[in-house]
């Protein structure tokens, strides 16, 4: 492949009246095997906003650049998006990615949610050594959605992954492939790939029996994102393997289970009456507050303050309370503060702090 001479990240200029939106990039990952391909990218901070144009009239861009000089630019035609009545999430769908109109799958750009992206193409080789820093970006209009990820989990040919890539100061020049030393864009390259046998754990969705598989989340995304969660795909080595499952919110109702959260997690009941109601996939381990989604990480763990219903969640330490039965009412356990002495309402499971105790 003929290789760009450097990586340009940030430039002097940016186009007339365009608007960025840097973004934390939760999850960058691509894929390159024999045959398949994938691509992953999703944010959720800062919140996503909607563009001024809708990609229902306007169409989008997916733009990748490697740090070794390599470029591509996907195409995700008009055509392909819908819209909900508010006009605040768009969905982008092509079933027969990597054919169709382009190599991208999917995608879903959810006002205050979530951005994510799928596609069947990394549209770059991965055939070096390592990748270095990768930035990509979302063109809508005069709207850019970038992220640029510099220290990445898993960087070595075939594979690139990170997670938790801090948003850049700027979109300008992120995803935008620079030029060779004769002055011209380099040509396009093809390749001819023999497509391996279909299994579930190589990371593509190619059999009818999958709804997802690793990063490829396939089926997961069909219905759009709902309002209260995110879609992920159960980890390798386990039975449900290749199953599509939630990541942060679930719902408890009567033989749900762990309300379809992903492995390792369980649905800690975060409304605490109605037959059916919402809950908070709880992992078994944590590095920061937001992966509790509602509580707090405390030494790796995810625990409630006091007057939070537990049960999956522990109570932290430091809050002064245990995981105990509310007497005479029908809600789960909550953390009772010791002595249930209270200083305002939000420590009593009840809801009511009187006098200093809760009633």
């Amino acid at each position: 492949m003929r290789r760009l001479t450097a990586m340009a990240f940030v430039l002097t200029t940016t186009v007339a009246g365009a608007t960025d939106h840097v973004q934390e990039a939760a999850k960058l990952t691509m894929r390159q095997g024999a045959g398949a391909a994938s691509l992953v990218w999703s944010t959720r901070l800062p919140k996503p906003t909607p563009p001024s144009l809708s990609p229902t009239q306007v169409g989008a861009t997916l733009e990748i650049m490697s740090s070794g000089g390599e470029g591509a630019m996907l195409d995700l035609p008009a055509s392909g998006w819908t819209a909900n009545g508010a006009g605040t999430t768009f969905a982008f769908r092509n079933k027969l990615a990597p054919g169709g109109p382009t190599a991208v799958k999917a995608a879903t750009l959810a006002n205050g949610r979530v951005l994510k992206v799928a596609a069947k193409s990394t549209g770059i080789s991965l055939d070096e050594a390592a990748q270095g820093t990768m930035g990509i970006r979302l063109t809508v209009g005069g709207d850019i959605y970038c992220s640029v990820c510099t220290t990445p989990r898993r960087d070595q040919p075939g594979r690139f992954t990170a997670v938790r890539c801090a948003a850049p100061a700027t979109c300008d020049g992120v995803g935008t492939p620079t030029t060779t030393t004769d002055g011209s864009l380099p040509p396009p390259t093809t390749t001819t790939t023999t497509q391996p046998a279909p299994f579930c754990g190589n990371g593509v969705v190619d059999q009818a029996s999958e709804q997802c598989d690793g990063s490829d989340f396939g089926h997961c995304l069909d219905n759009g994102v709902p309002d209260f969660t995110a879609v992920g795909c159960d980890a390798p080595g386990l039975a449900s393997e290749c199953t599509c499952c939630v990541v942060d919110h679930c719902m408890v109702a009567p033989g749900s289970g762990d309300g379809g959260c992903c492995a390792e997690a369980g649905c800690q009941d975060i409304t605490g009456a109605g037959s059916v109601r919402l809950g908070a996939c709880v992992p078994a381990t944590c590095t920061q507050d937001a992966d509790c989604h509602g509580y707090r990480c405390v030494g790796g763990t995810c625990c409630g303050n006091a007057g939070q219903l537990c049960g999956v969640a522990g109570c932290c330490a430091d809050s002064g309370a245990t995981c105990a039965a509310v007497p005479f009412s029908s809600t789960p356990a909550c953390c009772r503060a010791g002595g249930a002495t209270c200083i305002t309402p939000t420590e009593c499971c009840t809801g009511s702090c009187t006098a200093g105790t809760c009633d």
